[in-house]
């Protein structure tokens, strides 16, 4: 289940769902969460999901990027889960490749990096597969390395880390803390 926030993005939402529909593992489910959209937004969610029936859209009263996450872990049906933001796109073969290392380091959380796409001044480390227990990996998120840190985008989770944990319906800084306690019930996360 791929979950997307989405509040007034009309101008780029169209390229993050194609870069999502468009992927090489495409055994999904496309969770749209419009959040009190006042642009075209929804219009555009609903036009995708006519098209694809593996997209669902909700709605909701605007109450920020961790409300519409949670709405979207509610309605989440995958056995993993993951998180986009609306205004972003991803490579094609992300989930193909965070799959996979997920699977062959029976990992809980699989990360991967980001990169702006104008400068890639985001773009930190190496392609290096780490594998870490929760003490290391625990580690290395609270110092930020190598795609151990507080965004929930760019990684794949087991739906059980999420059993208990939801996002903080805050506006800003919702994922610190949120993500912070999905790598706590996490016994090894593995990083690209």
């Amino acid at each position: 289940s791929i979950i997307v926030p989405v509040y007034n993005a009309a101008k780029y939402l169209p390229k993050c769902i194609e870069s999502i529909l468009n992927q090489t593992y495409n055994d999904l489910e496309l969770i749209l969460v419009d959040d009190g959209s006042t642009d075209d937004s929804i219009k555009i969610c609903q036009k995708y999901a006519a098209k694809d029936k593996r997209i669902i859209v909700l709605h909701k009263d605007n109450g920020g990027q961790g409300s519409a996450r949670n709405m979207g872990l509610d309605q989440a049906r995958g056995e993993y889960l993951a998180f986009v933001d609306s205004d972003d796109a991803i490579e094609t073969n992300l989930l193909e490749i965070l799959m996979k290392n997920l699977a062959d380091a029976d990992a809980d959380i699989s990360c991967g990096g980001v990169y702006c796409k104008e400068d890639r001044s985001d773009f930190v480390y190496e392609a290096e597969v780490l594998v870490k227990n929760n003490e290391n990996a625990m580690k290395m998120f609270v110092v930020n390395q190598q795609g151990f840190n507080h965004s929930p985008v760019a990684k794949i989770f087991k739906r059980s880390v999420f059993k208990n944990v939801r996002f903080l319906e805050l506006r800003g800084f919702e994922d610190a803390g949120t993500i912070f306690k999905a790598f706590m019930a996490a016994n090894r996360v593995v990083s690209q």
